[in-house]
């Protein structure tokens, strides 16, 4: 057990002197192992994204992944696909670039950027912005969607078309509720 460590492995691991003294080799090996610790974790495990990518880059500094080239990133039932992308591990979230797309179910919103955020199961689109849902469709020059309250709400000439029933509103702000199938008045 640690506690019985003798003195001279106790003052290595203290206070981060450490680190400040170990060989590049053993802080990359440190680096892994508590990479390979954070995601064995229950919570982190199940939301750790599955990525693809043509090109990937990594700053261990950030623990952040920098890709390129047919960006996707899977996260649970979400799907984001971009031209480049920069998926943090630390912050769970996921900033996009070129011809997004994010699908979840029969959910498609794409833009020209977006930032996704895992702690508040949010996503920010700017455009132009395409929302998809059902027989939905919201176009506008930005938009943010709240996977938890499942209201999408768009600013920047919004146009909201209802391809079943006809129904056309046109707003600076609207917001859409997913559930419903809506505008939000």
């Amino acid at each position: 057990m640690l506690f019985f460590m003798e003195e001279s492995w106790k003052s290595h691991f203290s206070a981060g002197l450490f680190l400040e003294e170990a060989s590049p080799m053993l802080k990359k090996i440190f680096l892994c192992c508590c990479l390979l610790m954070t995601f064995l974790s229950a919570p982190l495990a199940s939301a750790a994204p599955e990525i693809t990518y043509d090109h990937q880059e990594f700053d261990p500094d950030t623990l952040t992944y920098r890709l390129s080239g047919h960006v996707a990133v899977k996260t649970g039932n979400r799907t984001i696909t971009a031209d480049r992308a920069e998926v943090s591990l630390l912050t769970n979230e996921v900033r996009a670039w070129g011809n997004i797309s994010l699908v979840d179910g029969d959910i498609t919103f794409r833009g020209t950027s977006t930032i996704v955020r895992h702690s508040d199961h949010s996503a920010e689109v700017e455009g132009p912005v395409i929302f998809e849902e059902g027989d939905a469709d919201i176009r506008a020059q930005q938009g943010r969607f709240d996977w938890e309250t499942k209201l999408a709400t768009f600013t920047g000439d919004a146009v909201y078309v209802n391809h079943k029933t006809g129904d056309r509103v046109e707003k600076d702000t609207l917001t859409y509720n997913v559930k419903t199938k809506k505008i939000v008045q």
